[in-house]
């Protein structure tokens, strides 16, 4: 009897879950990025990003998982801007040898995301999650760079932490919509 009751119990948390998922589906505006921003693991971040997205009232949970890559693919290409600007001021050094790489590192990921974009579109949401983690890989090498030499804090610390959480909201946004 305890089993049962156990079971039971589960499957009303699933079919919750499931219900809210579809109904988030199913409705567009403010109210959808509040439910959707309640499941990733960046709300504040997410609520920021998609809610002050001008067409984000008109978009369904498609339209916000896209929105979401195309805010992180946005964050990756200005990410590109701010390395060749360091690059500048400092293109013999350390520092200098690490942004390049970053620089190829940003691209890699911008272009990563825009093959996510097209994954979403075909509703290849496996392939999403395979684009995205390599552009946070990407992300991930950048910082890494930096770290092969003690006192060499990355410039990019901020802006890379942003990308990352970014991302991960959107594989959280995915994960939604491949269970709906």
């Amino acid at each position: 009897m305890h089993s049962y009751l156990i079971y039971l119990t589960v499957v009303s948390i699933m079919l919750s879950f499931q219900h809210g998922i579809v109904a988030a589906e199913a409705s567009t505006g403010s109210d959808l990025v509040s439910k959707v921003c309640i499941e990733v693991p960046f709300k504040d971040l997410c609520i920021s990003n998609l809610g002050s997205h001008p067409n984000s009232k008109q978009l369904d949970l498609a339209g916000l998982g896209s929105l979401a890559l195309k805010i992180a693919m946005e964050t990756a290409a200005n990410t590109s801007v701010k390395i060749g600007e360091l690059l500048e001021k400092s293109p013999d050094s350390f520092e200098g040898q690490c942004l390049s790489d970053c620089a190829e590192n940003f691209l890699d990921a911008t272009d990563q995301l825009e093959d996510s974009i097209a994954a979403l579109d075909s509703k290849g949401y496996s392939d999403v999650g395979t684009w995205v983690h390599a552009a946070i890989a990407d992300a991930e090498s950048c910082a890494r760079g930096f770290n092969e030499q003690p006192g060499s804090p990355s410039p990019l610390a901020d802006i890379s932490n942003i990308f990352h959480r970014q991302c991960r909201n959107a594989l959280a946004i995915n994960k939604l919509l491949s269970v709906a």
